[in-house]
């Protein structure tokens, strides 16, 4: 119930910025307790008509793609990645994929191409080594390279500089990071480069109020 009620709190306040600084709410895999990356994590999701679904992208021991947060090992379940688009199709949520394992993307691509949903995902997770592959194999799809930074480092001006030099050489949105490295100044360095701030995973109402207040791009 608490976390059902972190995500109203953010949804209410978002509408309390200016549409320019709204903060867009994704609901992470499992959210409200549901167990991760199931079908009713997603459904869940989709009641709360939140305006992104995080799920982890992976494939299983026979190569087929699943969400999935850990390794599939031979034998274990994990929905189908397919089935988990179908569920949220619907909806008008658009879809994070956090991607685990950067092999998935030829399939991936042509499975999003194959149920007309590229415009609905962008992706997170992508590794700094798997950038050039992710724009060659999963063309035209945004993607935000995840960062976790300690709190000094975000606070060196000199790292801030090379990490946007970076983001924009490679074609980022932005920088998906972990609200322990979040600051003020990283945010509003983000934002004057023209460069989205997407922060995971904040489940206490105390980080949420505290993340709210420096107005990233997304929670």
């Amino acid at each position: 119930m608490k976390k059902i009620l972190f995500i109203l709190a953010i949804s209410l306040w978002s509408l309390c910025v200016p549409a320019q600084g709204r903060i867009s709410v994704t609901a992470h895999a499992g959210s409200c307790s549901t167990p991760p990356n199931s079908i009713e994590s997603l459904q869940k999701a989709l009641s709360l008509d939140v305006d992104c679904i995080e799920i982890d992208v992976r494939r299983d021991a026979a190569g087929t793609l699943v969400i999935s947060h850990n390794a599939v090992k031979p034998g274990e379940d994990a929905v189908l990645l397919k089935d988990a688009l179908s569920v949220i199709r619907p909806g008008r949520s658009m879809i994070n994929l956090d991607i685990k394992d950067s092999s998935v993307f030829p399939m991936l691509y042509r499975l999003l191409k194959r149920m007309r949903m590229l415009d609905r995902v962008f992706m997170t997770g992508v590794a700094p080594e798997d950038i050039l592959k992710a724009r060659l194999q999963m063309p035209g799809v945004p993607y935000y390279p995840s960062f976790e930074p300690s709190v000094e480092l975000v606070s060196n001006p000199e790292y801030v500089r090379a990490m946007v030099l970076f983001l924009k050489a490679t074609g980022s949105e932005g920088i998906n990071c972990n609200y322990k490295s979040v600051t003020p100044e990283l945010a509003s360095v983000l934002k004057a480069n023209g460069l989205k701030l997407s922060v995971w995973t904040v489940d206490s109402e105390h980080e949420m109020l505290r993340i709210i207040s420096v107005c990233p791009d997304n929670i």
